[in-house]
């Protein structure tokens, strides 16, 4: 089996300003560093061609050079400088420039059909996996008669699961010079109201990233910020004290001595930048501010050429500011991932996925995020922003999002001293924001304000356990408990095992004696099937994957979800999707 040539450069954020060609000239001259996961790939990968797995059903997205403002008499020609695909909504909202000189005096923001920009006849009403199955995708600028052009922005808003941006292209992907496609968080939200009484909000992140910690509340019983979410999400401020910046979590952690994996490092299960924490409340003083937004995620497939001359931005926001000073303030969200995967990748623009609030203070600034390269022929000369450059010389997996069969749920949460005081998991704040399923994001909160160390009984229910699918017998889920503000004390690991009955029905796993840390604390949880056991379970994963011989597959969940990572014998991991 031949080994896969791929080379990882790890980058400084400021030093980023050389082009990737100039690199490229560079890295024969430079130790040559793997990626942490080892990938190999099998010869059939190296073909001189590419395939995107593409179905086009979208046709061609094109955006026009002008838009018509109907809400206007006459209809006015219009440019524009900002485009929105609204994922939930199914529609394309854009804001025409105000110019009496091209009789364009609207300023309102206009709703069209997705027909202003796909070519296809039959349309989607919305879209709630983010995946675009384009002919060939091209970003131009707008412009009137013989004026000037003028640069477009396009931003995708997020649907309802806050899934990444999948743009899958059978031919071309085309960003001309001038144009950017921005999914970037949105920066923190200032304390307000009389007085500063209203603490601010921490913000969303941009698709398939995560928003930032609230603001604590101001007074004579000031609190803390709230930690920001996803698996890297900062830490939030205590009294009077900032957020901190966002990470990127993509090499795993460690959590009550349990290894847990954090990340991706190969991009082929998207997930963007966790977002800032907010600022700590003032004793007998004003609420405070919101955390950042972390950038989003995109993978942009083409089985011919990506040609980037404009930008992709996937950057972090910065927190809200600065009430107490430039001290004080919400934490940076961080950089998001762009993967981007072809033929060919060309062109002289900008890749960016920075940390939000960089010129502050470090404290308070997000971690950059991931962009990744993967191509048979790179003459992609612009500029890399990003804490990790990766470079593959052949074109590797695209996963998509999709159902998966099988899943780990908490099920309810019952006070060991009175049976009848019982909570269900969604009555105990369980949480969904976003598509996580590692255990640094926590799945479900209880809170527990007496200070008393208080022992609940946590039960899960997992599968599916049916006769065309068992549960394999003999699996145990690992369930990582801890206070969410990390001064309070470290977190505790549990163990119980699943008891499956005879099909069809779901298996269960109960917890007896967990200790509830004072404050509020997190629960998270995972399993893992060992894939040399019998049954159809097992039967859904590779026994090789990336030329590694797979021992087990972690389950791992986010209370509604569930994800995957395969364990190979070397002990080396792979995010996975079933099916694919």
């Amino acid at each position: 089996m031949e080994s896969n040539e791929i080379i990882s450069m790890k980058s400084e954020v400021r030093s980023q300003k050389s082009g990737v060609g100039r690199w490229l000239q560079r890295q024969a001259k430079m130790p040559v560093l793997l990626l942490l996961l080892g990938l190999t790939i099998s010869p059939g990968l190296r073909a001189q061609t590419f395939n995107s797995g593409g179905t086009a059903a979208l046709g061609d997205f094109l955006n026009p050079s002008t838009v018509a403002v109907p809400a206007t008499s006459p209809t006015d020609t219009c440019d524009y400088s900002t485009m929105k695909i609204d994922m939930n909504l199914g529609v394309v909202k854009v804001t025409p420039v105000n110019s009496a000189s091209v009789a364009c005096v609207s300023v309102a923001e206009q709703t069209y059909p997705l027909s202003l920009v796909f070519s296809a006849t039959t349309l989607p009403s919305s879209f709630p996996d983010g995946v675009f199955e384009v002919s060939n995708f091209t970003l131009q600028s707008s412009q009137v008669g013989t004026r000037a052009a003028r640069g477009v922005t396009l931003n995708f808003l997020s649907n309802a699961d806050n899934t990444p941006v999948f743009i899958r292209a059978t031919g071309d992907a085309t960003i001309n010079a001038g144009n950017a496609i921005a999914l970037n968080g949105v920066v923190g939200t200032t304390e307000s109201g009389t007085g500063g009484s209203i603490r601010g909000r921490g913000e969303l992140g941009g698709p398939g990233g995560y928003r930032g910690g609230d603001g604590g509340n101001g007074g004579i019983a000031p609190t803390p910020g709230g930690r920001g979410f996803g698996p890297g999400g900062g830490a939030g401020g205590g009294i009077g004290g900032a957020g901190a910046g966002a990470q990127l979590l993509t090499t795993g952690t460690t959590i009550a001595g349990t290894p847990i994996p954090a990340g991706n490092d190969l991009l082929l299960m998207l997930r963007g930048g966790s977002g800032g924490g907010g600022n700590g409340g003032f004793q007998n003083g004003t609420a405070s501010d919101g955390g950042g937004g972390g950038g989003g995620a995109i993978l942009i497939a083409a089985s011919a050429t990506i040609t980037v001359n404009g930008a992709i931005n996937a950057d972090g926001a910065i927190g809200g500011c600065c009430h107490g000073g430039s001290s004080s303030r919400g934490g940076g969200g961080s950089g998001g991932v762009i993967r981007l995967v072809a033929a060919s990748i060309v062109g002289s623009g900008s890749l960016t996925v920075s940390g939000g609030g960089i010129g502050f203070s470090a404290a308070f600034v997000g971690a950059n995020g991931i962009v990744r390269l993967e191509a048979l022929s790179l003459g992609f000369t612009g500029s890399v922003t990003s804490n990790s450059f990766q470079y593959a010389t052949s074109p590797g997996q695209v996963v998509l999002p999709s159902e998966v069969p099988a899943f780990i749920r908490f099920s309810s949460i019952t006070d060991s001293d009175n049976p009848a005081n019982t909570v269900t998991a969604d009555a105990a704040a369980q949480t969904r924001i976003g598509r996580t399923g590692f255990v640094s994001s926590p799945d479900v909160t209880m809170p527990n304000a007496s200070g008393t160390p208080n022992s609940v009984i946590v039960d899960f229910v997992v599968g599916p356990n049916t006769t065309a699918k068992p549960f394999p017998s003999g699996k145990t889920v690992t369930l990582v408990v801890g206070p969410v503000e990390t001064s309070l004390g470290s977190p505790a690991t549990y163990t119980a095992s699943v008891t499956c009955p005879s099909p069809p029905a779901d298996c269960t796993a109960t917890f007896t004696g967990v200790t509830l840390p004072r404050g509020l604390s997190a629960m998270t949880a995972f399993t893992v099937v060992d894939l040399g056991a019998d049954g159809q379970l097992a039967r859904l994963f590779p026994k090789e994957y990336e030329g590694e011989e797979i021992e087990s597959v972690r389950i791992e969940t986010n209370g509604s979800d569930s994800t995957y990572v395969l364990i190979a014998r070397s002990g080396k991991e792979f995010p996975y999707k079933p099916g694919r």
